[in-house]
């Protein structure tokens, strides 16, 4: 599994907050911007996601870590044969596979 990208994904309750922060205080800017999911981005690269979660599926707050991969089957099959896969769902407003 050949990881191209990476990114830091913030989960919260409250995700205007954050975004409000990592915007308006640290600068960053805006690539995707939506009612469960944002993404900012700094000039040298940083990424950030910011997704809500609601309680009534999980511990409202933490954080995961997000890689872009060019074979999404292969790293998916790679992850379920290591036991490391648990759940699967695909976010309707932003497109976004979560795993």
């Amino acid at each position: 599994m050949e990881v191209s990208k990476g990114c830091a994904t913030l989960l919260t309750s409250e995700p205007e907050a954050l975004l409000t922060f990592y915007r308006d205080t640290l600068g960053l800017q805006v690539r995707l911007e939506g009612p469960r999911f944002s993404e900012l981005s700094s000039a040298g690269g940083f990424r950030v996601a910011i997704m809500r979660q609601d309680a009534a599926s999980a511990p409202p707050t933490g954080a995961a870590l997000g890689f872009a991969v060019a074979d999404w089957a292969g790293a998916r099959e790679t992850l379920r044969r290591s036991g490391l896969l648990d759940r699967e769902e695909e976010d309707p407003t932003s497109g976004v596979r979560l795993l």
